[in-house]
């Protein structure tokens, strides 16, 4: 490396744009009112802020369990007294456990200056906080204080400012004092405004609310509406508008507007510590940090010697920390504010792949080159102050393949960066040195700055016979013997005509003198067995030359069958090297030609070996974005498959290799590249189902992923004919569930295995990746609605999986042990067998008659000391159960319940549920009572699961309570995305909105008035179009729209032939009245796969002859005929083999006839 000067450089000063002189106001604060709610634009990433504004929790999946996520409100006050609460209302299932119980579920609650960080309650001079633990918090400094608090506790918190510049903070624990926490200076305008850097930031001269949480779910109260109960003396928070005392705190800023700055240096290079010092100097621009240190911080893990204090579980906490900083640069390119992504970056594929979905924002890069010497002191003091230390051969292999970022103005570059910024060397020097570095790294001279002794060969491979590494980016070997082998890799390796030892832990490469076998995974010395044995052995992707280093990025592993092997038998098939190319996720190339083949029973035939670029499969960011690409060209065939052809994109694969049941033995091959080991195997599949075939060479097929394998997803997969279409499904369960049959899994009359069919899985469970698609189809179904109730998500049990089915069934049989006990009280043994069922609908009327039946022909011969206490009772909020049926079948249920002894309580709604007991309130008269209970059935509805509601969010739909479609079933606002079940609704267009429209279309003589025969040319297209058309005239019992025209002209003017404009929309006036969403049923969903499904089996041949109506609007024909519901009836079982029927044409059937009907549908 050419020399240095010995003058320390200076960073440069404020490299990027300066920021405004000051950040505009984005509310008055001078309004007199404003809602109390929490800020989504003030919250941690990983914070959740429920519709309602009100409720808030925190991801908890893998490493999340271990962090801190804290949030604000959008409302800080300046002065008076206010208060406002928070109730812990249920915590969240995690598995932790390398960790204690009281230490898994935490709230800590407080009030914290508009300017600190969110994560960072009780930490820093402005923010004070009191925590379950039972300790105060500021700056950092824990004291002992009030009592303990958890899950039901409701913590209310009243900061006094009345009395500047002293003022107070106090806690009160369900409704008790606990006392002054602390007083504090206030200063006279605001809390801490004269200490305050930034006076522009407004909202730096309030207080605002704050909650920081593991593993909980809160819901806050600011208001007398919200159900607070203001501490005596102190006005609820809400109000401090209404009192000039209220100031609106921060706002989401325009994506346009937003930055993203992507730090790029190696370790210790200072990115760290420039980045956070210009977080500092640039509070109004609120950037967020990214990064494993960021996500550290969240698990609170000491910054001093972080590694020594933690060294049984350090390298445990950094996955965890690497699986969160993932999920959260996912979740903030979908949040509009400024980012600075504290990485390494050196990776150009990486940096690509983490900036494609930040679109919109302003994309800067900060480049931190700094000299070689100053690195390794930068390293030195890293070490010696937090033990942080990187390993040389990571950093070597970063320092490989570091690609200086280049802007995407700059001729022959393929990123995205806006701008590029270097803070220390400046762009020349630092590709200088870069340069110098890389050349003596492939020489194998000492490079490291990071270790005093860093001969890169006597570090990695202290052995006497070494392999060492190599550069080159293609080497051909055409041996015609096994010594020419061995000639060849000392051609390269420099180790004579022996080969090296090297232990890689489950794959060992052995010495042996050349005309001998060399197979890998057999731990013996001596001559190695027939290579006709291919026992099994695991091999890696390990970095570039870099074998003692064995990582598996984000458990991405690949497996090979058979180990590497060199054998006699390159003399009769003389193998000239295979030509593989992996395509990498930013569309580069390296090659992966296979060296020597394993398996000489299927060897390659010759070809020539071409010269392709090394690249990288992985980076810093967690593993491959997808499954690399390989192309295998022979003189005899061209393939392209996955390196390991069972592994999907972020998933692991299993030992063998596996499509749908079939394994396969094939051919397998192992190469090196770049002193790093690739294994993969080339598999058939002779019977794989139509899901598990994979395009052929050449066939473009267009690639549809089904999101759901429910009635809607199932149903569309059934009728689907791929043979145009790459059909990919992702769900969270590898089988379809009956859900008619569900009530019955409860109580055993039907077993769980014969409500569900399997459906195999095409990515591996609990595994993040990204899948493209050119079609997809969202039938996710929903979740169970709570509506919020305070207790339902911890008591409560569902009705919507199998597993909820057993559930119920083990906690049924649970009950009638427990209340079996002799030493259990009369009151608890009432309590223990008394089952509430809320919800009215077809699932809790089945449910509750299944159980009446299960409890008095089964379960009261095994207990019959208990008989007599066992009580079931149905709650519904409405006058009356099964609503959605005909008044007669409710009639008849309500009465066969009260035969029955089920205890029907209508009109009655829970407003809590606790662990023992039901808390009711009657609509009618406001009366609260509550009801003991063992065992608690929620079945009252359902709710858009939380993707979905983040994918609304995204198109323009956040508005809605669940996915809207045109009557395609195509989602408003894209081209290609599909969805259906019971995540979506049809959004049927009005006829109103569309009645010019449609008039000057079926007018064809322009003569102001549409004659009879004119419209009646065009009656065909109006009903398809508007299916409420037909509805109305059903309802009307007119035989014809033509009819509905006549009778609105009126009196003598019916017999007339000829309408003007303003007589066709006083005749269609009221049509719109008959549209009616569609029930959230299976019967739906199937009808609406087997729909869509025929829509794409006959997509190309529609798009040459559409089928569909006119296109009012427009010129043409829609492609297909809107989707149209047909309703085949109803049923409801009753209990006691009976059964309440309601078929097409007002047919209504009650009893046991009907129960076999019941039968024979479900039998089919």
């Amino acid at each position: 490396m050419a020399s240095s000067s010995s003058v320390k450089r200076e960073r440069d000063q404020n490299p990027l744009p300066p920021a405004p002189d000051k950040k505009p106001r984005l509310h008055d604060p001078l309004v007199n009112y404003h809602p109390v709610l929490l800020n989504p634009a003030d919250c941690d990433l990983d914070f959740n802020v429920e519709e309602n504004g009100l409720q808030g929790s925190a991801l908890y999946e893998k490493g999340f369990a271990y962090c801190w996520s804290g949030a604000r409100a959008n409302v800080g006050i300046t002065g008076g007294r206010y208060c406002f609460s928070c109730k812990i209302v249920s915590a969240q299932p995690v598995d932790m456990d390398d960790t204690r119980f009281d230490e898994k579920h935490l709230c800590r609650v407080g009030v914290s200056r508009g300017d600190d960080k969110v994560g960072n309650l009780g930490e820093t001079e402005h923010s004070f906080g009191f925590g379950g633990t039972g300790k105060l918090s500021n700056a950092a400094q824990f004291s002992a204080y009030g009592e303990r608090f958890g899950i039901g506790d409701t913590i209310l918190c009243a900061v006094d400012l009345e009395s500047r510049p002293m003022a107070s903070i106090s806690f009160a624990k369900n409704g008790k004092w606990l006392g002054t926490a602390t007083h504090f200076n206030a200063g006279p305008n605001g809390l801490g405004v004269i200490d305050s850097p930034i006076k522009e930031l407004y909202w730096e001269s309030a207080v605002f609310p704050h909650v920081l949480l593991k593993n909980v779910v809160v819901q806050l109260q600011f208001s007398y509406e919200d159900g607070l109960v203001p501490l005596d003396g102190y006005k609820p928070w809400a109000s401090a508008f209404g009192d000039g005392k209220g100031l609106i705190g921060p706002a989401f800023s325009d994506v346009g507007n937003c930055e993203l700055i992507m730090m790029v240096g190696l370790p210790a290079s200072g990115k760290t510590t420039w980045a956070e010092k210009w977080v500092n100097d640039h509070p109004e621009k609120r950037y967020v940090l990214l990064g494993t240190n960021l996500a550290l911080d969240q698990m609170k893990v000491p910054g001093l010697h972080r590694k020594h204090n933690y060294s049984e579980r350090f390298n445990s906490l950094m996955d965890r920390a690497t699986g969160i900083f993932n999920t959260l640069i996912t979740r903030a390119s979908k949040t509009p504010r400024n980012f600075i992504i504290d990485q390494t970056n050196v990776y150009k594929s990486a940096r690509r792949h983490k900036l494609k979905p930040f679109a919109y924002y302003q994309k800067i890069a900060v480049v931190s080159f700094p000299r070689p010497e100053d690195l390794k002191a930068r390293s030195e003091k890293r070490l010696r102050e937090t033990g942080k230390d990187v390993p040389v051969d990571a950093v070597n292999e970063m320092l490989a393949n570091f690609v200086l970022p280049k802007s995407k103005d700059m001729p022959g570059t393929d990123e995205y960066f806006d701008q590029v910024v270097y803070i220390e060397l400046n762009m020349t020097e630092s590709q200088i040195c870069l340069d110098q570095m890389k050349a003596k790294l492939q020489s194998g001279i000492t490079v490291s700055p990071y270790l005093r002794e860093s001969s890169l060969n006597h570090m990695r491979y202290p052995q006497k016979n070494v392999l060492q590494p190599y550069w080159n980016s293609t080497h051909q070997y055409p041996p015609e013997s096994s010594t020419h082998v061995s000639h060849s890799l000392s051609r390269h390796y420099g180790q004579g005509n022996n080969l090296p030892t090297y232990d890689m832990s489950t794959v060992q490469y052995q010495t042996t003198p050349s005309g001998q076998h060399l197979q890998g995974g057999y731990q013996s010395q001596s001559a190695l067995p027939n290579i006709s044995r291919n026992e099994p052995c695991n091999a890696r992707f390990l970095p570039r030359d870099d074998f003692n280093h064995r990582r598996s990025y984000s458990g991405y592993e690949h497996r090979a069958i058979a180990p590497m092997v060199f054998s006699d038998s390159y003399q009769k098939n003389p193998f000239h090297g295979a030509h593989i190319d992996c395509h990498t996720p930013g569309n580069e190339t390296m090659d992966l030609s296979p060296r020597y083949t394993a398996n000489m029973n299927h060897p390659f035939a010759p070809v020539e070996s071409q010269a392709t670029s090394p690249s990288s499969l992985y980076d810093t960011y967690g593993g491959p974005p997808s499954a690399p690409q390989v192309n295998m060209h022979t003189p005899t065939q061209s393939r392209s498959l996955p390196i390991n052809p069972n592994c999907s994109a972020y998933g692991t694969s299993n030992p063998t290799n596996t499509y749908g049941n079939q394994t396969s033995h094939a051919p397998n091959y192992a190469g090196y590249h770049g002193g790093g080991v690739v294994a993969y195997s080339e598999a058939y599949a002779p019977n794989s189902s139509k899901i598990d075939q994979l395009p052929e060479e050449g066939n473009q097929k267009k690639k549809v992923v089904v999101l759901g394998t429910g009635w809607a997803g199932t149903s569309f997969l059934r009728n689907l004919k791929n043979s145009s279409y790459d059909v990919q499904v992702i769900s969270p369960r590898n089988y379809f569930m009956f859900t008619p049959l569900l009530p019955s899994v409860t109580v055993g009359t039907v077993d769980a295995r014969s409500v569900v069919e399997p459906i195999r899985r095409i990515v591996e469970k609990n595994e993040e990746f990204v899948v493209d698609y050119d079609y997809l189809v969202v039938a996710m179904g929903a979740r169970v609605n709570t509506f919020n109730t305070p207790g339902v998500e911890e008591n409560c049990l569902y009705l919507k999986e199998v597993e909820d089915a057993q559930k119920i069934r083990r906690r049924v049989i649970d009950c009638f042990e427990k209340a079996s006990l002799p030493n259990m009280s009369d009151d608890e043994r009432k309590r223990m067998l008394q089952f509430v069922v809320v919800g009215g609908g077809p699932t809790g009327v089945e449910f509750a008659a299944e159980l009446h039946d299960f409890v008095s022909e089964d379960l009261v011969k095994l207990y019959p000391a208990v008989k007599d206490l066992v009580k079931i009772s149905l709650l519904e909020a409405t006058d009356h159960i099964l609503n959605m049926f005909d008044k007669r079948i409710t009639a008849f249920a309500e009465e066969k319940f009260h035969r029955d002894g089920i205890d029907l309580k209508t009109g009655s709604m829970v407003v809590n549920v606790s662990d023992k007991e039901i808390s009711t309130k009657e609509i009618k008269t406001g009366k609260v009572s509550t009801i003991p209970y063992g065992m608690a059935v929620w079945s009252t509805g359902i709710a858009t699961r939380p993707v979905v509601m983040d994918f609304m969010k995204q198109i323009g739909q956040g508005h809605r309570r669940v996915l809207a479609t045109d009557e395609w079933l195509r989602v408003d606002g894209t081209n290609s995305i599909y969805a259906l079940g019971d995540c979506a609704t049809i959004n049927q267009r009005k006829v109103m909105e569309d009645i010019s429209s449609i008039f000057k279309k079926a007018h064809k003589d322009n003569s102001g008035t549409l004659t009879t025969k004119e419209f009646q040319e065009a009656l065909d297209d109006i009903c398809d179009r508007y299916p409420q058309v037909q509805l109305y005239l059903k309802n009307k019992k007119m035989s014809s729209l033509v009819d509905l025209l006549k009778e609105s002209k009126g009196g003598a003017a019916k017999g007339s032939t000829e309408f003007n404009v303003e007589d066709f929309k006083s005749a269609l006036s009221q049509v719109d009245s008959q549209m009616k969403n569609l029930p959230a049923t299976a019967q739906v969903a199937a009808q609406q796969g087997t729909y869509l499904a025929d829509c794409f089996n006959r997509m190309d041949e529609c798009e040459k002859n559409p089928e569909g109506p006119i296109r009012f609007r427009e010129s043409g024909r829609h492609r297909f005929r809107p989707f149209r519901y047909k309703h085949l009836g109803q049923f409801a079982p009753l209990g006691g083999e009976q059964t309440a029927a309601q078929l097409p044409g007002d047919w209504v059937s009650i009893g046991h006839s009907s129960q076999w009907l019941w039968y024979s549908v479900y039998a089919r």
